[in-house]
């Protein structure tokens, strides 16, 4: 094996990197990141946390109120049909589902060519490998 007609790994994960960075998916999720942090978006999250982690100590009392945890599973209720309706809540979702795939997408390959991972059922979808391997 000639060692000058491969690159150094190193040198292919930082392409890599700046591949990723440079790519459409990572580029929507940042914008949607600072859309949320601007938005009252993360503040309906971290109410709907409060409220969530409040229901989760009434509940595990032994001497449970009812009337309380009705009450806050109603508030539970609407700051969850807030988010569920939260454009940038929902925009911020979609673009992280999509780096995430990315992300797994680069994985996958890594793992087949590596001859890592590779499940029976074959590669779930994914055209790259084959395509250049």
């Amino acid at each position: 094996m000639n060692k000058n007609n491969y690159s150094n790994p190193l040198d292919k994960a930082r392409e890599l990197g700046s591949a990723i960075i440079n790519s459409k998916e990572y580029s929507e999720l940042k914008e949607a990141e600072k859309q949320f942090l601007n938005d009252k978006a993360s503040d309906l999250l971290d109410s709907y946390n409060s409220k969530m982690k409040e229901y989760s100590n009434l509940v595990s009392k032994k001497d449970r109120n009812l009337e309380e945890e009705e009450s806050l599973m109603a508030e539970l209720k609407d700051l969850k049909k807030e988010i569920d309706n939260n454009e940038v809540i929902n925009y911020q979702y979609e673009c992280q589902k999509k780096y995430d795939k990315l992300i797994k997408d680069i994985n996958d390959i890594i793992n087949y060519m590596t001859g890592n991972n590779q499940k029976k059922s074959g590669c779930s979808g994914c055209s790259g490998c084959h395509k250049n391997g």
